[in-house]
C-alpha cells in the first residue's frame, strides 16, 4: 500500500484515538518512518486536522531525547498523515498491566526522565494535552518518549479505558485551562502509581470529579519518607500550590536524590527475603520502605505569612523587579529564539523598525525645516505703544496711495511734481507736460526698513492739486484745506487667530488695503493666539498754498 507520492506501509505500529500508526518506507530517502494517517472519511475529521497541523507545528519546535520527533504535515488522495520518528515498542500503560510496581531506582529514573521532557516543552510554551501512560513510549533499545503533545483527551478513549480518568487534573475536569501544573499533577500520579501500584485517590462513579482531590492518598506510608513532600506538593488540588513548572520538580527532585543517596547510588531499601516472589508479596500488605531520616519539609500557612510584617522594598528593588517583568514577558511572547526560526516574526519587527524610522524622520523634518519669512510684523502691546508714540517709525509696505502735488510755473500748468506717501518720505521726482494731473507709476513693493535705520526728512513743500476743469485759468485759486491732525485712538483689535499664518494673511490684506495693521502674541489661558489689530493713523499736515509764490522745485 502506498500513501502519497513516496511512503510505502509496511506493517502498524500502534492504534490511537486520532489514527493508526504505521511503519512505512520513505521511497524517496530510502529510511523507514513513522506515519499517522487520518482518513478523509473520519467522522470528526475536521477537528482532528486541527490537531494534527498543531502537533506538526509543536514538533518543530522541540527537538528533546525525550520526546517522540515529527517531521512534517503531508497530504494525500485519501487523507492527511504526520510523519515522525519510526518508534517502536510498548507504552508505560503496557508496562504498568505487567508488574504491580517498579523498583526504587526504576520508578525515580522514570519520574526524572519524564520530568525532563515535560520540562522541556515547558521552556518553549507547551503543555502535554493529555499526559497520562499511554502517551509514554517504552523501548529497551531506544529509550522512553513522550508523544502526542496537541491531542486531548477524547471521551471514546476514556469509555475504553476507564483508569486514564485518574490522571486527569481536577482543573481540566472543572473545565478550567490546563497549566503546566496541571502535567506535574498527571506525573506525580504516574510516579505514585509506579511506587505503590495504586493510585494516590480511588476512583469513584459519581460527582463530577471522579476522585477525591486533596484528601490524604491511599497507602501514603508506602512513599518513601524523602519523598512525601514532593509528592504531597504535586497531587494538590489547586493548581497554584504545585510546582509551577517541571524544571521547579527536578531541581526539587535532584536534592532530594542527594539526601537519599549520598553516595551516588540508591540502596537496596527492601531485602530480597522479605518478598520471594510476586505471589508471596500480594499476599500480605506492603510494608513502608525504611530509609535514613531526614528533616521534615514545612509547609508555611499563607495566612500566617501575610501577618508577619515585612519591609517595603527600595525604589531600586522595584525598578529593577518591574525591569526583570518585563524582559520574561518579551521572552514569554516570541520565545526562545525569537527571529532565527521565526520567518512572520522578522518581517513585523522590520516593518515595525521602518515606520518607526520614517515617523522619526517626518517628526524631525516638520521641527526644523525653514518658516516662510514674515510678511506682517508681530508686535507686542509695548511696541505697539511706542509705535503710536513715534509715527515717524516705517510699516512694511505702503499704507495710502501715494499723493501727486504739481508746483504752477510761468511757463504753465507743466512744472515739478512730489510724489508723497506713508511707506516713505523720500519725494519721488516725476515730470509731466500739459495740463491735468499726472498719473503716478506703479508702486513698487517697498522692503521694511528697520527702526534704528530711519531718517527724518525734511518738510516737504506741498503744492496744491491742479483740477482740470480749470486748468485755462492760471490764477485759480486752490481749495484752503486747515491744518488738522488725526486723533489718537489707539489700537484696534480686528480678529485673532489660533495660527499665526492666518493672522499674518489677514494683516496683508489689511496693509494692501491701505491701513496699518500689526499682530500680536498674546495668551488665553494656556493657549497662545495671534491678535490682528490696526493703528490709528498718523496726522498729515497741508499747508495753505500761497497763489503769488513761485513754483519751488521739489528737493
Amino acid at each position: 500500500m502506498i500513501i502519497g507520492p513516496r511512503y510505502e506501509i509496511l506493517r502498524p505500529l500502534r492504534s490511537e484515538i486520532h489514527g493508526e500508526v504505521w511503519l512505512a518506507r520513505d521511497q524517496v530517502l530510502d529510511v523507514n518512518v513513522g506515519l499517522k494517517f487520518l482518513a478523509n472519511d473520519q467522522p470528526e475529521f475536521g477537528r482532528f486536522l486541527e490537531y494534527y497541523r498543531r502537533e506538526a507545528l509543536w514538533g518543530l519546535k522541540m527537538h528533546h531525547p525525550q520526546i517522540l520527533g515529527v517531521h512534517h504535515l503531508d497530504e494525500g488522495a485519501d487523507g492527511v498523515f504526520l510523519i515522525q520518528e519510526p518508534f517502536v515498542g510498548n507504552s508505560l500503560g503496557d508496562l504498568f498491566g505487567q508488574t504491580e510496581h517498579l523498583t526504587m531506582q526504576d520508578a525515580l529514573y522514570f519520574i526524572e526522565v519524564l520530568a525532563q521532557g515535560l520540562a522541556y516543552g515547558h521552556k518553549q510554551g507547551i503543555s502535554h494535552q493529555n499526559f497520562n501512560p499511554r502517551q509514554v513510549l517504552v523501548s529497551a533499545t531506544d529509550g522512553i518518549k513522550i508523544i502526542n503533545f496537541a491531542f486531548p483527551a477524547e471521551s471514546g478513549e476514556i469509555a475504553a479505558t476507564p483508569e486514564l480518568r485518574a490522571y486527569i487534573p481536577p482543573e481540566v475536569w472543572e473545565g478550567r485551562q490546563l497549566l503546566p501544573a496541571s502535567n506535574l499533577f498527571s506525573l506525580g500520579v504516574m510516579g505514585y502509581q509506579m511506587l505503590t501500584g495504586i493510585f494516590p485517590f480511588p476512583l469513584r462513579g459519581e460527582g463530577s470529579i471522579p476522585y477525591q482531590p486533596g484528601s490524604t492518598p491511599d497507602h501514603f506510608e508506602a512513599i518513601p519518607e524523602a519523598l512525601r513532600p514532593l509528592f504531597s506538593r504535586c497531587l494538590k488540588a489547586d493548581p497554584e500550590r504545585r510546582f509551577k513548572s517541571a524544571s521547579e520538580f527536578l531541581a526539587r527532585l535532584a536534592v532530594l536524590r542527594e539526601k537519599l543517596s549520598p553516595g551516588g547510588v540508591l540502596p537496596d531499601l527492601v531485602a530480597e527475603e522479605e518478598f520471594p516472589s510476586q505471589a508471596a508479596a500480594a499476599d500480605k500488605p506492603r510494608p513502608p520502605l525504611k530509609i535514613m531520616p531526614m528533616e521534615p519539609e514545612v509547609e508555611i500557612n499563607p495566612d500566617w505569612e501575610q501577618s508577619t510584617p515585612r519591609r517595603s522594598a527600595s525604589a531600586w528593588r522595584s525598578a529593577n523587579d518591574w525591569v526583570l517583568s518585563q524582559r520574561q514577558r518579551l521572552v514569554d511572547y516570541f520565545g526562545a529564539e525569537p527571529l532565527r526560526r521565526n520567518r512572520r516574526k522578522q518581517l513585523g519587527a522590520a516593518i515595525g523598525g521602518l515606520a518607526g524610522f520614517v515617523l522619526l524622520l517626518f517628526g524631525l523634518s516638520s521641527l526644523f525645516s525653514p518658516t516662510a519669512k514674515p510678511k506682517a510684523v508681530v508686535a507686542t502691546a509695548d511696541q505697539a505703544i511706542r509705535e503710536n508714540a513715534a509715527p515717524a517709525l516705517q510699516t512694511a509696505t505702503s499704507a495710502k496711495p501715494p499723493i501727486m502735488a504739481a508746483a504752477p510755473s510761468a511757463s504753465g500748468p507743466s512744472g515739478a511734481e512730489t510724489m508723497v506717501g506713508q511707506a516713505t518720505t523720500k519725494p519721488a521726482e516725476s515730470t509731466a507736460t500739459g495740463p491735468g494731473p499726472v498719473l503716478p507709476e506703479p508702486a513698487t513693493a517697498i522692503k521694511p526698513t528697520p527702526p534704528a535705520a530711519v531718517v527724518k526728512p525734511e518738510k516737504p513743500v506741498v503744492k496744491p492739486v491742479l483740477k482740470p476743469e480749470k486748468a485755462t485759468s492760471k490764477t485759480a485759486a486752490p481749495p484752503v484745506a486747515a491744518k488738522t491732525t488725526a486723533p489718537n485712538t489707539g489700537p484696534k483689535l480686528v480678529a485673532t487667530f489660533d495660527k499665526e499664518t492666518l493672522a499674518r494673511q489677514k494683516a496683508d490684506a489689511l496693509t494692501k488695503q491701505g491701513q496699518r495693521a500689526i499682530v500680536r502674541k498674546a495668551k488665553t489661558g494656556t493657549k497662545t493666539v495671534y491678535q490682528v489689530w490696526l493703528a490709528p493713523p498718523t496726522a498729515t499736515p497741508v499747508a495753505k498754498p500761497k497763489t503769488n509764490a513761485k513754483a519751488v522745485p521739489p528737493r
